[in-house]
C-alpha cells in the first residue's frame, strides 16, 4: 500500500536525541510554531530544546518529579504538572511564572485549552481544576475517578474529558462541559487508562490503555477501533494534525504508528525500558518520544519528503519487477 512507502524507512529518519536529563523522562511537547520542544521527568526539571537538539532552558521550581507538559497556543508559555502537587506556568521570554497551587495530592496531567485563556489539571486527589493563566482557580470539579491520570480539552474548548482508575466503580472515562456539567461517562474500557485525546476535529476520542491497546471512540462512546499489537501497557498518544494517524507508545519499548482505521503501519523501536510520552509536531513533520533511558529521541515524520525518498528506492523495483501488479506501477509517477 501506499502508507507502507510513505513510512518505508522511517526507523532511519532519527533526528538529533535530546540529552540531559539524569532520571526518567516523562513527558514531550511541541511548541505550536514548531520551533521548540519541551521535555519534562522526574529530575524535576523542564528543558526547553530547540528543533535541533540545542538545549536552551532548564526550568526548576518543581520540588517532585513532573508528569505532564502543554505549550500555550502562542508558544510563549508552557504549563507543567508535577508529584509536588502544583502546576507551573513557565514564560519563556522571563517574565514571571504562574504558580498552580489548591490541589492536596500529585497532579498527574495539565493541558491548555485551544484558545490559550484556561488551564484544566487533573489530580490524586479525585478532583479536576480550572485556572486561568495567571494561576487563579476558576473551578472544581469532583472527579469520581479513583486516580485521575490523565485531562484533555476538547478541541473547541467547551469541554474536557479526564481519565484514570476506575477501582470499584469501573467508570474510567468522563467528559465534562467547562461549566462543570458532566455530559457522559464510559465504563468498563479497561482497567487503567493513562492518556485520552482528542483528533483535531474532535470525532475521534483515542483511550491509552493498561491491556495494551488502544481504544478509539466517539465522543459518545461508540468503539470505532481497537488497536492491538503492544506487549505492555499504553502509555501516550498522540495524533497528527490532520487526525488520520495516530502514535502509541508503551512500556514494550516501542512506539507504534497507526490509522485511524485500526492499521499498524510501523513499529519505532529506540527506547529500550519503556516510551512514557509521544508527541507529534503541530505541522506533522516530526514525532519525538521519551521515556525511562533518559533521552528524548525525534524522527523525521515528514511524509512527502519520505515518499520521495522511498520512491526513489523502490522506483526501478515498481517498474522492472514481474511480482508488481500492473495498477501497482505507478504508484510513485510525480513524486
Amino acid at each position: 500500500s501506499d502508507n507502507t512507502i510513505k513510512l518505508w524507512n522511517l526507523q532511519e529518519q532519527k533526528l538529533p536525541t535530546l540529552k540531559g536529563h539524569t532520571s526518567y523522562i516523562t513527558a514531550i511537547s511541541f511548541s505550536p510554531d514548531a520551533q521548540m520542544i519541551a521535555t519534562g521527568g522526574y529530575d524535576r526539571s523542564v528543558k526547553i530544546w530547540s528543533r535541533d537538539g540545542e538545549e536552551l532552558a532548564s526550568l526548576k521550581g518543581h520540588k517532585r518529579g513532573i508528569y505532564s507538559l502543554s505549550f500555550s497556543p502562542d508558544s510563549q508559555t508552557v504549563a507543567s504538572a508535577s508529584a509536588d502537587g502544583i502546576g507551573i506556568v513557565w514564560n519563556l521570554a522571563g517574565l514571571g511564572n504562574a504558580t498552580l497551587s489548591g490541589h492536596k495530592d500529585r497532579v498527574y496531567s495539565i493541558s491548555y485549552s485551544s484558545d490559550g485563556k484556561m488551564l484544566a489539571t487533573a489530580s490524586l486527589d479525585q478532583t479536576i481544576k480550572l485556572w486561568n493563566i495567571r494561576g487563579q482557580q476558576l473551578l472544581t470539579i469532583p472527579g469520581g475517578i479513583d486516580e485521575l491520570r490523565t485531562v484533555t480539552f476538547r478541541p473547541d474548548g467547551k469541554a474536557i474529558a479526564a481519565a484514570g482508575f476506575g477501582g470499584e466503580s469501573q467508570v474510567v472515562l468522563k467528559i465534562w462541559s467547562i461549566e462543570g456539567e458532566e455530559l457522559g461517562k464510559i465504563e468498563g474500557l479497561c482497567n487503567v487508562i493513562k492518556k485520552v485525546s482528542f483528533s483535531a476535529n474532535g470525532k475521534i476520542l483515542a483511550v491509552a490503555c493498561s491491556d495494551n491497546t488502544v481504544k478509539l471512540l466517539t465522543p459518545e462512546g461508540q468503539a470505532i477501533a481497537t488497536l492491538r499489537g503492544h506487549q505492555g501497557q499504553v502509555n501516550s498518544l498522540s495524533f497528527t494534525p490532520d487526525g488520520k494517524i495516530i502514535a502509541s507508545g508503551s512500556d514494550d519499548g516501542t512506539v507504534k504508528i497507526w490509522t485511524v482505521d485500526g492499521e499498524e503501519l510501523v513499529s519505532l523501536a529506540g527506547i529500550r525500558e519503556g516510551v512514557m510520552d509521544v508527541s507529534f509536531s503541530p505541522d506533522g513533520k516530526m514525532l519525538g518520544a521519551v521515556g525511562k533511558d533518559r533521552v528524548a529521541i525525534l524522527w523525521n515524520f515528514d511524509l512527502d519528503n519520505l515518499l520521495a525518498r522511498g520512491c526513489d528506492i523502490v522506483h526501478d523495483y515498481l517498474q522492472n519487477s514481474p511480482d508488481v501488479k500492473e495498477s501497482d506501477r505507478l504508484l510513485c509517477e510525480g513524486i
